[in-house]
């Protein structure tokens, strides 16, 4: 099949092709949130978008049981302790996992049938980004970072557009949900797998003991990524139980572009996940700290030019692509672009930590987020609306980054000593 022969390619230049591939299939996982809640705000309003909204912040909260943060613990396992088959095994459970626990969530939360249907199929949706994540570490390990780049932007390409094109004919959000599953399920089943068995055989495999091995190892990323997520969809929770459903689009639609600076920052961070895991493996500590200054000051020129462009032009940007009045809140969004900011360089952060294989110490600034989260974002959003959300947004993103910061230069300096 000639789509499968282009996705393999060749080996020649593939670092080139991986920078670019990575660059293409982040934009549009950067994107698919931002289009898709233009695409539902345009067509059937901003009470329909806020019902949408809320879900898709539940499918991503949900997603972390999914993805169970095995993705950068995978790609850096560079010594091969453990086999792709238990990788492959522990992901199909998370999945179904996920789903158990998404149908928990909507039956505690007591939602109305509709709501309820469309965080399912959400969710449902979303899975699949988790079932593909463990092929896309796969390629990663094998630094085919370019196949995992083609087969992702292939398939986000594909479900935005049949998402649009039935939302468009049939005004039903959730049949274009429904339909985009499909959707996802043909690509994988007959693109993403047959490419997938060139690198690794497909098969399960119970041992409980690599299993268990794997479980343990990524329990601290995926107990700090749900919690990270938590966190920072705290206002918009508090916005679901305070206010009217349309300030859940207007929060939404503004804090896109402070979740796109930390999707767009992936354009430098995976490409450079195992050849940092190599430097530091290798005690190249001067190579491995280079890395992480070249990320940081990646992080930092890109929120500076989002920042001084949301100022000018944010503003009336957003509001004629969602055709919503957003002049009112503009201080909300900067406020939301710089805590955006700051969260890319707890990122950038805690993947040197995890490298470092001390992922059990990102709990502490997970932890106390969250906690802070839990007992003030409600006090915030209630008392000061959407801007209350925003402050609440920044203080507790910069809580957690100088958590990680703390942490890692502790056991960076334990390290280098001991060297």
């Amino acid at each position: 099949m000639m789509i499968k022969r282009w996705i393999i390619g060749s080996n020649v230049n593939t670092g080139k092709k991986s920078v670019f591939w990575n660059m293409i299939a982040s934009t549009l996982n950067a994107g698919l949130s931002v289009l898709f809640l233009l695409i539902v705000t345009r067509i059937l309003g901003v009470v329909e978008a806020g019902v949408f909204s809320l879900a898709y912040s539940i499918s991503m909260m949900m997603l972390t049981i999914g993805l169970f943060d095995m993705r950068t613990y995978q790609a850096t396992d560079v010594s091969g302790d453990s086999n792709f088959k238990y990788y492959f095994t522990t992901r199909v459970i998370t999945c179904i996992l996920m789903l158990i626990g998404s149908s928990i969530y909507v039956m505690v939360k007591g939602y109305t049938t509709y709501k309820m249907t469309v965080v399912l199929l959400l969710c449902f949706l979303k899975m699949f980004d988790a079932f593909e994540d463990v092929f896309q570490g796969l390629f990663q390990q094998n630094e085919r970072l370019d196949i995992a780049g083609k087969l992702q932007s292939l398939r986000l390409t594909v479900v935005i557009f049949v998402f649009f094109i039935t939302l468009l004919i049939l005004k039903n959000l959730v049949f274009s949900i429904a339909l985009s599953i499909i959707t996802s399920l043909v690509i994988i089943l007959f693109l993403l797998l047959p490419v997938a068995k060139n690198f690794a055989k497909i098969e399960l495999s119970f041992d409980k003991s690599q299993l268990f091995k794997i479980f343990i190892a990524c329990f601290p990323l995926f107990l700090g990524s749900y919690l990270a997520l938590y966190t920072e969809n705290s206002p918009k929770y508090a916005i679901d139980q305070f206010l009217q459903p349309e300030f859940q689009t207007y929060f939404s639609i503004l804090f896109m572009p402070s979740y796109v600076i930390n999707l767009f920052s992936s354009f430098a961070f995976r490409p450079l996940i195992t050849p940092m895991a190599k430097s530091w493996t290798g005690h190249c500590f001067n190579k491995f700290i280079g890395y992480i200054k070249k990320l940081g000051l990646f992080v930092i020129g890109f929120t500076i030019v989002t920042l001084i462009g949301t100022y000018f032009l944010g503003i009336p940007i957003l509001s004629i692509l969602y055709n919503t009045d957003l002049s009112a809140y503009k201080s909300v969004l900067i406020l939301l672009i710089m805590g955006g900011g700051v969260g890319a360089l707890g990122t950038c952060i805690y993947y040197a930590i995890t490298i470092m294989r001390k992922q059990k110490v990102l709990l502490i600034g997970y932890g106390v987020s969250a906690l802070c989260a839990y007992f003030l974002t409600p006090i915030m959003v209630s008392k000061y609306n959407l801007l209350g959300g925003a402050i609440i947004f920044v203080i507790l993103i910069c809580i957690r980054t100088f958590c990680f910061l703390f942490s890692f230069l502790f056991y960076y300096k334990k390290e280098k000593e001991t060297c």
